[in-house]
C-alpha cells in the first residue's frame, strides 16, 4: 500500500523531463488484496494551504454525469499541416475551430479550414458536430466554455453536452464560474503542471450543485451565450456570488478565490 504522502520532487528535478515527478513509497501487505483500487495515491501537496484544503472540502460533492463531457475534436498530425488553411477555399471547406478561437462565453470564428478529401473518414459527419452543445477551451489551466454552434473543431476543443437536467445555459455559466475554474486548479494539480490542460477526466470531476443553482444560473447563461461577446466583471461576479453561496462559502473563503482567479 502507497505511504503517506508520496514526496513531491516537482517539475524539472531530472534533466530534460519537464514533467512533475514524485517518489513512490509503499510498504508490502500483510495478505494480498482480492480486488484493487481506484482511489488516487496519497500525494504530497506542498502547493495546497489550509485554507485552500478547507475550500475544496467545502466543493466536494458526487460528480455531475459523465456524459456531459467527451471528446469530439479532430486528431492530427504534423503531416496534416498543410491540408488545413486559415482561410476558406474550393478545396478547404470543412470548418475547425482551436482551443484559442474559444473564450468564456465568446466563440470566435474558426482558425482553420480542412481539406475534406485528405482527412476523409476521421472527420466526423455534420450531424456528429450540431450534437456538441458547449465547446470547452482544452489548452487551458482552468475551465474557458462557450455556446457550441454545430461547427467542427480540434482536439484542443472538448465537447459538452446539455441534457434535460442540466441546459447548455448552465454548463457555460457554471464551468466559466471563478469557484469552478479554483476547484480545478488546486483539485487537479497534473492540469497545471508540464504542459496545462483541461482533461476530460477533470470535467467529469466537477461537483453537481444544489439544484436551486442550476435553476439560476441557466437564464444568466442563455443570455451571455446569445450575445457571444464575452461578459463583463459585473456578470462574473453575479455568477459567482451565486455559485459561492450555493455551496455555502464565507466572504473570507469568496475573497480567496477571487484574488486567486485573477491570475489565471
Amino acid at each position: 500500500c502507497c505511504d503517506p504522502e508520496l514526496p513531491d520532487l516537482g517539475e524539472e528535478s531530472f534533466r530534460g523531463v519537464f514533467q512533475p515527478s514524485m517518489v513512490l513509497r509503499s510498504t508490502v501487505r500483510a495478505t494480498p488484496l482480492e480486488r484493487g483500487s481506484a482511489a488516487p495515491w496519497p500525494l504530497e501537496r506542498p502547493d495546497v494551504d489550509a485554507e485552500a484544503l478547507a475550500i475544496l472540502t467545502l466543493l466536494e460533492r458526487p460528480a455531475l454525469p459523465p456524459e456531459l463531457f467527451g471528446e469530439r475534436g479532430l486528431q492530427t498530425t504534423g503531416s496534416d499541416t498543410e491540408h488545413c488553411k486559415p482561410a476558406r477555399d474550393d478545396v478547404h471547406t470543412v470548418a475547425l475551430r482551436v482551443g484559442s478561437d474559444i473564450g468564456a462565453f465568446r466563440r470566435g470564428a474558426p482558425s482553420l479550414y480542412a481539406d475534406a478529401a485528405w482527412f476523409g473518414r476521421r472527420l466526423r459527419p455534420a450531424d456528429e458536430w450540431r450534437k456538441v452543445d458547449v465547446l470547452i477551451r482544452q489548452t487551458a489551466r482552468v475551465p474557458i466554455a462557450a455556446r457550441s454552434d454545430g461547427e467542427g473543431f480540434r482536439n484542443s476543443v472538448l465537447a459538452g453536452f446539455a441534457s434535460e437536467r442540466f441546459s447548455a445555459g448552465f454548463l457555460v455559466a457554471y464551468l466559466n464560474s471563478s469557484v469552478v475554474r479554483w476547484r480545478h486548479y488546486y483539485r487537479n494539480r497534473d492540469a497545471r503542471l508540464g504542459m496545462p490542460q483541461v482533461k476530460i477526466g477533470h470535467l467529469r470531476a466537477i461537483p453537481e450543485p444544489p439544484p436551486h443553482l442550476v435553476s439560476a444560473l441557466a437564464p444568466m447563461g442563455d443570455a451571455l451565450n446569445a450575445r457571444n461577446e464575452g461578459l463583463t466583471r459585473e456578470e462574473l461576479g453575479a455568477i459567482n456570488t451565486l455559485v459561492a453561496e450555493a455551496f455555502a462559502l464565507t466572504a473570507a473563503q469568496r475573497e480567496r478565490i477571487d484574488r486567486d482567479a485573477a491570475r489565471w
